[in-house]
């Protein structure tokens, strides 16, 4: 865009120069014309005399460059205008691609999540904290099932001890119970056998 510009500017550059040097020429043709004429001309008293024809040619010939010069300065000012008008919508094309330029960048340094653009910077925080949040989650849970497994274990253990120890018991129980009936019949037998 940059370059464009700068050829446009060149370029006028250059024409404005031109049509001065150009000007210039055709102003020192017109004014040895009039050099010329007056230089022709026939002396009455302290006046020139200038012949009708030459001074109708000086005219027409100094009618035609004016009007020459005018469609010139329209052409100029014509060409200015399609110029200025150009550069107007080059400076708004600029302004479109800068602003282009901006959304692309901020589209390049954002990550839509959920459908809302976060910077790239939030969203490794969002990300990197819920996996921390999940591995966090993820020890305690490992903890507290190797503690749950420790304590079914111990419970266990408990189980099988208190288990035994009722196993025990009955079978003591049952055995003093068979002691006690064995006596008690024993007693039984020496009352029976006493009262007869």
């Amino acid at each position: 865009m940059k370059s464009i510009l700068f050829s446009i500017a060149f370029i006028y550059s250059f024409l404005s120069i031109a049509q001065q040097d150009n000007l210039t020429n055709e102003h020192k043709t017109i004014e040895a014309k009039f050099e010329k004429t007056i230089k022709e001309a026939n002396r009455y008293q302290e006046f020139k005399v200038i012949e009708q024809t030459k001074l109708q040619e000086l005219k027409r010939e100094t009618v035609e460059r004016i009007e020459d010069l005018k469609d010139s300065i329209n052409i100029l000012e014509n060409q200015i205008t399609s110029k200025d008008q150009n550069t107007l919508k080059l400076e708004e094309q600029i302004k479109l691609k800068n602003t282009e330029l901006t959304k692309i960048d901020e589209e390049k340094n954002s990550i839509s999540l959920f459908g809302i653009m976060l910077n790239k910077v939030t969203y490794n925080l969002i990300l990197w904290s819920i996996i921390g949040a999940l591995l966090l989650a993820f020890i305690i849970l490992v903890f507290k099932h190797r503690s749950s497994n420790e304590i079914t274990k111990v419970s266990q253990t408990n189980l099988k001890l208190a288990e035994e120890e009722l196993e025990t018991y009955k079978r003591r129980s049952l055995e003093k119970e068979q002691h006690l009936s064995r006596q008690l019949m024993d007693e039984r037998k020496k009352n029976s056998g006493n009262n007869s």
